[in-house]
């Protein structure tokens, strides 16, 4: 889903704080330990996961890993590697909006067929009146064309409030909007892949994962699917 924004929280998400993927009808809790891809030219060649699996029958953890070959197997359940990634950009708001800090995350993607296509990624801040639409995310903002985050930046980002423009910014992590009302901190970048999970029973999740590092502290979410 184009720039998904990522609540706090959601009763598909048991544990979402503590980056934790658990739900009560998958006998499965699992955690994205690591993520990467190689490339060549602008052309992919492989992507990576490391996945973390605790068992809840006989609370066992076990890890695995996958990439664009095949599938690995853990008690029937498959696990496949999807070419699906991209970044997140999260922003934190502080201000009279809100009594509490809160924290929204946008997942970007982009065309990897287009040559210098940006990420991009659009939502709602979660129970704010404000519409982020990030139009252009760049990994390297000296070298365009990069795919890996060396100096990341947000080239255009477009603040709405009431269906009406208020401002357009280039933000780099860390750097803060200031508004009348409060300010939005961009807290953090990481990058996100995709995992096809296919049940015993022949049904499928989606489960993309995030690896969230930032302000000198650990931060994992995940987002959950169903494939109709």
């Amino acid at each position: 889903m184009l720039g998904e924004v990522l609540p706090l929280k959601d009763k598909n998400y048991l544990y979402i704080e503590k980056g934790l993927f658990a739900r009560s009808n998958f006998p499965i809790s699992l955690k994205l330990e690591n993520f990467t891809f190689e490339e060549k030219n602008r052309e992919f060649l492989d992507f990576i996961s490391t996945l973390f699996l605790y068992d809840h029958a006989n609370s066992n953890y076990t890890q695995i890993s996958l990439n664009l070959k095949g599938p690995a197997t853990y008690r029937g359940i498959k696990f496949y590697q999807t070419d699906k990634w991209g970044y997140v950009v999260s922003f934190l708001y502080n201000g009279s909006l809100s009594k509490q800090n809160i924290i929204t995350h946008y997942y970007l993607e982009h065309n990897p067929k287009e040559r210098n296509s940006k990420f991009r990624g659009e939502g709602q801040f979660e129970g704010l009146p404000y519409y982020f639409k990030i139009e252009s995310f760049l990994p390297d903002m000296m070298n365009p064309e990069s795919f890996r985050a060396e100096l990341p930046g947000i080239e255009k980002l477009t603040l709405i409030l009431d269906n009406k423009k208020i401002g357009q910014y280039t933000i780099l992590p860390g750097q803060i909007l200031k508004l009348k009302d409060g300010e939005f901190r961009f807290i953090g970048v990481s990058l996100w892949t995709e995992i096809a999970i296919k049940h015993n029973d022949g049904s499928f999740l989606i489960y993309g994962g995030g690896l969230f590092s930032s302000l000198g502290g650990l931060f994992l979410t995940f987002r959950y699917l169903r494939r109709s």
